[in-house]
C-alpha cells in the first residue's frame, strides 16, 4: 500500500512553497516592467516574459500533478506511477536553469570586457550538457513511469544535477573573482557596491546550490518516495527569482553605475 501522506504529503509541501514563490515571481516581474518599461531594453523585457510563461506552465504542471494524485486518482493503481503532468515539469525547470545560467554567463563575459570567450565557453558547455543530460532523463521517465524503477534513471539524474550544481558555484566564483578584481581601483562607495553584489552573488550560488544537493540527497536516500520531486518543484522558481533579484536591484546603484562602468555591466544595463 502506497504511503500517501509519507510520499505524496512531500508533493504537496513543495506546491505550496512553490506557490509563494511563484508570487514572488509574478512581483519581480510585474516591478520589473513597471519600473523599467521606458527603457530600451527589449532583450532584457522578451527574457522576463518568456521565462515568466515558462515559470506560469511549469507551475500549472506541478498543480495537475498534485490535483491528480490527492484528488483524482486515488487508487493504487495510479499512485505507482508517474504521471504526465509530473514528469513534463522536468522540462520547463531546466529550460528556466539554462536560461539564468546562460544570462549571468553573459554577465561574466561582459564584466571581462568581452576578452575571456575561453571562460565562458568553459561554463557554457557543462550547461548546455546538464540541459541534454535533463532530457534524457525525462524521456527515461516516460519509458519507466514506474517509481520503484526510479533506481534505474538514478545515474541521469545525479548527473545533470551535478553538473548544474558545478557550474552554479563556478558562476559565483567568477562573478566574485571579477567583481574582487576592481576592489583596488574602486572610490569607497564603490566598494561597498561591490561588496553587497559579492554578498549577493555567494548567496545566490549557495542557495540554488543547497536546493540541487538536497534533492540529489534525497533521491539517493530514498528514489522511490517523493521527497526529492517535492525539493525539485520549487528549484526552477529560485532560479528565476535570483534573475528578477538581480534585474530589479539595478535602481539602486543609479549613481554610481554613472561612476563606474564595472556596476553598469554587473546589474545589466545597457544590455547589448
Amino acid at each position: 500500500m502506497v504511503a500517501i501522506d509519507a510520499n505524496f504529503g512531500a508533493l504537496f509541501d513543495g506546491l505550496t512553497v512553490s506557490l509563494i514563490l511563484y508570487g514572488v515571481t509574478c512581483g519581480q516581474a510585474v516591478f520589473f516592467f513597471r519600473t523599467y518599461y521606458a527603457r530600451n531594453e527589449l532583450l532584457l523585457k522578451t527574457l522576463v516574459a518568456v521565462t515568466w510563461v515558462i515559470d506560469t506552465f511549469h507551475t500549472v504542471l506541478i498543480i495537475h500533478s498534485v490535483w491528480h494524485y490527492l484528488i483524482s486518482k486515488v487508487s493504487i493503481e495510479y499512485l505507482e506511477r508517474g504521471n504526465w503532468s509530473l514528469i513534463t515539469q522536468v522540462i520547463p525547470t531546466e529550460i528556466i536553469a539554462v536560461t539564468v545560467d546562460c544570462y549571468f554567463i553573459r554577465r561574466i563575459w561582459r564584466l571581462s570586457e568581452r576578452r575571456n570567450n575561453l571562460k565562458a565557453v568553459a561554463l557554457l558547455i557543462p550547461t548546455i550538457c546538464a540541459f541534454g543530460v535533463s532530457l534524457a532523463y525525462t524521456v527515461k521517465c516516460y519509458r519507466l513511469p514506474l517509481f520503484v524503477d526510479a533506481k534505474k534513471q538514478q545515474w541521469l539524474l545525479g548527473l545533470f544535477s551535478s553538473l548544474r550544481m558545478v557550474v552554479d558555484i563556478a558562476i559565483a566564483c567568477s562573478m566574485c573573482m571579477l567583481l574582487y578584481s576592481n576592489w583596488g581601483i574602486a572610490m569607497p562607495r564603490t566598494r561597498t557596491m561591490l561588496k553587497n553584489l559579492i554578498q549577493f552573488t555567494v548567496a545566490t550560488g549557495l542557495l540554488t546550490s543547497m536546493v540541487t544537493t538536497a534533492y540529489i540527497i534525497s533521491a539517493f536516500a530514498a528514489p522511490t518516495k517523493m521527497v526529492y520531486i517535492g525539493i525539485y518543484f520549487v528549484h526552477g522558481k529560485i532560479y528565476l527569482n535570483s534573475m528578477l533579484a538581480a534585474l530589479n536591484n539595478r535602481n539602486r546603484i543609479n549613481n554610481s553605475r554613472s561612476k563606474n562602468s564595472i556596476l553598469a555591466v554587473v546589474m545589466g544595463s545597457g544590455e547589448s
